[in-house]
């Protein structure tokens, strides 16, 4: 995302309410040993409607979040799907990457690959509002609230920002749960890259934890957390393959 700036919403933005908690309190999810083997057993502390740099443990602005990331080519945000105040987030990065001269480019979830048309029908403003969501089967794809994401995608289509959809076709994901990649046919592996990494011991130690412990894990064998974990490493990596690929329809100029 710059000089050229490709975004695919989602800088990764904190605002966890666990500042100043000691290590035994954090939520399982917020302790985890994993990833950069260098940093996988430090902590930093943050706190409520501000940016930490979990790199340098500074607090900083959007405007310095933005500054700080001249030359990367994606950001990602993530979100609370339903929470007002992730989604201001997200377009207040968005602001803040194109007032630095990027031009950005935004990658949804929310969207499967083979709905792409209707975002291109959304970006050449083909579609009213209430056209969009209803022939692009808003409800039917993500189900959370319009409104939430609203301010979003008005803003990407008035200031030319292309949207894609990058993620797998919802019965392909479950597929993969059912029957593993390699069972799915020819038809179901064309929206997913050709490969993906399923045993990676970190990732199933994340999934678990946002997991938890409660009755969505009750009785769970080693198995089925398997196959579940294979079917949300299907989901990412699906959204990793389809955001590349909207990136290479944006080469620098």
């Amino acid at each position: 995302m710059m000089r050229w700036l490709r975004t695919l919403p989602l800088v990764v933005v904190a605002l966890l309410a666990v500042a100043g908690a000691e290590a035994a309190d954090l939520p399982k999810i917020f302790d985890l040993a994993v990833g950069d083997p260098a940093r996988r057993e430090k902590y930093s502390t943050v706190a409520p409607d501000v940016i930490v740099d979990t790199t340098r443990g500074d607090t900083i602005t959007p405007d310095i979040v933005a500054a700080r990331l001249d030359g990367v080519q994606v950001v990602l945000i993530g979100e609370t799907h339903t929470s007002r105040e992730f989604h201001r987030v997200q377009a207040r990065m968005i602001r803040a990457l194109q007032a630095r001269g990027r031009k950005v480019i935004i990658g949804l979830e929310m969207f499967p690959a083979p709905e792409q048309p209707s975002l291109d029908a959304w970006n050449q403003r083909l579609y009213s509002e209430d056209g969009f969501v209803k022939l692009a089967r808003w409800y039917e794809h993500w189900g959370y609230n319009w409104q939430l994401y609203r301010e979003i995608f008005l803003h990407a289509r008035d200031n030319g920002m292309p949207m894609y959809a990058v993620n797998g076709p919802r019965d392909v994901v479950a597929a993969v749960r059912r029957k593993g990649y390699a069972g799915l046919t020819d038809d179901e592996k064309k929206f997913l890259p050709p490969a993906i990494q399923y045993d990676d011991a970190d990732h199933l130690t994340v999934f678990k934890a946002a997991i938890g412990d409660g009755d969505a894990a009750h009785g769970m064998t080693a198995d089925a957390w398997k196959s579940m974990a294979a079917s949300q490493t299907t989901w990412d990596g699906a959204m990793a393959w389809h955001s590349f690929k909207a990136l290479e329809r944006h080469p620098d100029p």
